[in-house]
């Protein structure tokens, strides 16, 4: 059997040399307590285009993995100590942070919840959302295990405000509150965290998440964060992780703090005189609402870089132009790097090559039309081709290896003795050779069996 799988693989060009782990995995307290260097992750809103995140994702993580020995355990949540989002972006963020999935598992998880939530139409099914999320998530929650630091962005409709809910213990509002009879998010279920996150007003009623122990404050109200400044959380993650009064106590500069910020695609809302004039009451509302989310999203980047210098600065204001030597602080604050890309049709053929006719660009830039997925997959496929690079992660930032003393251990050599047993009890934390029977798991994977992704955009 393992002679006909390895000819297979040597015919699809796969090699699988024996690999080790040649990493130190952290456990939370490498994550989230105060020594650096740190690393964070922000995920943007985008409702179904968020799959064009999930594909950046996997690139990232391809990089990384082969960064650290090319272990097939190796997962974003092993490399980012803070991985945080808004609206749908809290949902992968959770994901990754809470379930500790892989980003190639993120897509069949994601297509398969757009498909419950999303309906033909652009319509949404909020029972279906909090039974995907109740599915996803369980009965998890902020104070539970999981395997890094998680944050989710929420506006709070009752108070007028706008909450960072994270699962650092040293944080803000972590703890029970017994003078103000409040509850502390430690106790929060993740599932509810993140249906607060998601609530797209006019389509889902208020998100009510249970604030309090006495009855007349029991529930906060809150809508989708994609409507605050905050859809790319960037920023508010930077100074949840800096500032002083957040608990967190993260030391800022260029070689202490890694910034990794996904977007899922700018709509660029241009409008011409003739158009606006003929447009009904109802879509100028809409465009202002567009409006008013890009102009955050500009303001949020523009902040960011003028915090740093990334290695691919992006026009935000065009007033401004580029930002490449301008800085608010006379040395980095971070080292910070955003993938996004311009949602229109010269944009996405001159820098990504890709020609996508006027039905396929419309049905992308809707984010509530389910049939977008594949198409937002692709884009984010040809954006992480072209801008993700490996020095976009220095070095300064690399997981704590394994000295050679800790990679081969007695207790090692002696599971080395029963490598059924190894493979059945934790091959995540292993670092030995890959063994007979793990080799035979994977030829019967069904990741190995699953055919490409059908290329549905031309490329140029």
């Amino acid at each position: 059997m393992l002679s006909r799988f390895a000819n297979s693989a040597g015919e699809l060009g796969l090699s699988f040399k024996p690999r080790r782990r040649n990493y130190r995995r952290p456990d939370m307290h490498d994550h989230l307590g105060p020594t650096g260097p740190k690393r964070l992750l922000a995920l943007d809103g985008g409702g179904v285009r968020s799959a064009m995140s999930i594909a950046i994702l996997e690139k990232i993580e391809g990089t990384l993995q082969r960064r650290h020995g090319n272990h097939d355990s190796f997962k974003l949540s092993d490399y980012f100590d803070l991985i945080g989002g808004t609206s749908t972006g809290a949902i992968l963020a959770a994901a990754l942070a809470t379930n500790a999935v892989r980003a190639s598992e993120l897509r069949t998880l994601y297509e398969e919840l757009t498909r419950d939530v999303f309906r033909r139409g652009g319509q949404f099914d909020e029972k279906r959302l909090g039974q995907a999320l109740e599915r996803i998530f369980g009965s998890k929650t902020l104070g539970g295990e999981m395997a890094t630091g998680l944050a989710v962005v929420a506006r709070r409709v009752d108070t007028d405000s706008t909450l960072v809910f994270h699962n650092n213990p040293e944080g803000p509002n972590y703890d029970d509150a017994p003078e103000k009879a409040a509850l502390g998010y430690a106790r929060y279920p993740v599932a509810n965290v993140i249906r607060a996150s998601t609530a797209y007003p006019g389509e889902f009623a208020p998100a009510q998440v249970k604030l309090a122990r006495l009855p007349h404050l029991e529930e906060g109200l809150f809508v989708d964060a994609g409507f605050t400044p905050f859809n790319n959380p960037a920023f508010q993650l930077f100074l949840l992780a800096t500032l002083n009064n957040r608990g967190f106590g993260w030391t800022k500069g260029e070689e202490q703090l890694l910034v990794t910020s996904v977007g899922t695609g700018s709509l660029c809302n241009e409008l011409s005189p003739a158009s606006n004039r003929r447009s009904s009451r109802a879509k100028q509302a809409q465009r202002g609402l567009n409006f008013m989310i890009d102009g955050a999203e500009h303001t949020g980047e523009l902040l960011m870089q003028l915090l740093s210098e990334p290695a691919v600065p992006q026009e935000t204001i065009q007033e401004f132009g580029d930002l490449r030597d301008a800085r608010l602080t006379p040395e980095p604050q971070c080292t910070y790097q955003r993938y996004q890309a311009k949602l229109t049709a010269k944009t996405l053929s001159d820098e990504f090559g890709l020609g996508l006719s006027t039905r396929q660009l419309n049905r992308v830039r809707n984010m509530m039309d389910r049939d977008g997925f594949q198409i937002a997959y692709e884009i984010g496929q040809a954006v992480a081709d072209t801008l993700v690079r490996e020095d976009h992660f220095p070095a300064a930032f690399n997981l704590e290896p394994l000295t050679a003393a800790r990679a081969i251990k007695p207790a090692d050599k002696a599971q080395a003795k029963e490598p059924e047993a190894e493979a059945e009890e934790a091959p995540a934390e292993t670092v030995k050779d890959m063994t007979t029977s793990r080799l035979a798991k994977l030829a019967e994977s069904p990741a190995l069996r699953r055919s490409p992704l059908p290329t549905g955009l031309p490329r140029r």
